[in-house]
């Protein structure tokens, strides 16, 4: 039988219209944790961060996280080249996954130069590709403790970041957004992304387009307590929780906010408690407003970061 122009148009019109669209593949599954670290024992004892790596991996791989900002110390107690050889060791097997951020461990804060960094970068050059320095913490004890972001050594570091392309990693304490906005101001080519609870964040992130806020799961969950190694309670309360504070902020900078876990220690890569953690996130992203979901859990982190 012969086919006519217009029933063969209409035949492949018909095919087209059952035929599945195939999805553009996600380079970072559903989700880039844009916060996590591998020091492994927060909660106490000494862990290897290979062996956090190791678990990282295998839960990332069950739940479809696709990349993760690696946070790790360089420790001073070793010779600086093998400091570096050492966390490029234990990332190497998941270079496809990881997003390496470096710190310098030091006794004085004055004791952090641009020397030292450019030291450690050098050191890197062909072993491991470092997108970032932190995390400083300036909530915690330590020696940052009580310090400004545009005292020593900062005016001399920053800098360099900018030539590097190197986003700054920081907890400020709740009361430091001034402090913060000095330094975005100062520093407008230098990416920088916080944690933790800050007072005015919705406005900083308005104001200052070079600030990113990682809101991550543990302060959603936990306020400033921090997780401990307790199972997780996800329910509609905490969710709706979440949702009252975070949508907001979301909605104000929607280019800015990153999904994080900032898991730390080695319970927290446990395959009871890490599922727990996208179980929140998943009836957190059902009630946010569609057209953010996507740059939350994933978007916004490759479009400062990369991929790996």
């Amino acid at each position: 039988k012969e086919v006519s122009v217009e029933e063969a148009e209409e035949a492949i019109a018909d095919k087209s219209e059952v035929m599945p669209i195939e999805e553009k593949p996600k380079p970072c599954g559903d989700y880039f944790d844009a916060y996590t670290h591998l020091r492994g024992g927060a909660q106490g004892g000494d862990v290897d961060p290979r062996e956090i790596a190791d678990l990282l991996k295998v839960r990332m791989e069950e739940n479809n996280v696709g990349c993760a900002l690696v946070i790790n110390d360089i420790t001073k107690d070793d010779p600086l080249e093998a400091g570096i050889e050492e966390y490029a060791d234990i990332v190497k097997d998941s270079y496809n996954k990881f997003i390496p951020f470096f710190e310098l461990e030091v006794d004085s804060y004055s004791e952090l130069t641009k020397g030292k960094i450019n030291d450690a970068l050098k050191a890197a050059e062909g072993k491991v590709v470092f997108k970032g320095y932190g995390e400083i913490s300036f909530a915690d004890p330590g020696e940052w403790q009580g310090k400004s972001l545009n005292a020593v050594p900062w005016p001399e570091i920053f800098p360099l970041f900018a030539e590097k392309n190197l986003a700054f990693a920081t907890h400020p304490t709740i009361s430091q957004g001034n402090d913060l906005s000095v330094m975005l101001t100062s520093h407008p080519n230098v990416n920088i992304i916080v944690h933790g609870q800050i007072d005015g964040i919705k406005d900083l992130l308005v104001k200052h387009k070079n600030l990113y806020y990682a809101a991550e799961l543990e302060t959603m969950l936990t306020g400033i307590d921090g997780f401990g190694c307790s199972p997780i309670l996800v329910t509609d309360s905490n969710v709706n929780k979440a949702i009252k504070e975070y949508a907001p902020i979301i909605a104000a900078a929607p280019e800015q906010v990153l999904w994080a876990t900032n898991a730390a220690s080695k319970c927290h890569f446990q395959p009871s408690f890490y599922s727990e953690l996208i179980e929140f996130t998943d009836l957190f992203l059902e009630k946010l407003p569609e057209e953010h979901r996507d740059k939350f859990a994933y978007e916004n982190a490759i479009n400062l970061l990369g991929t790996p």
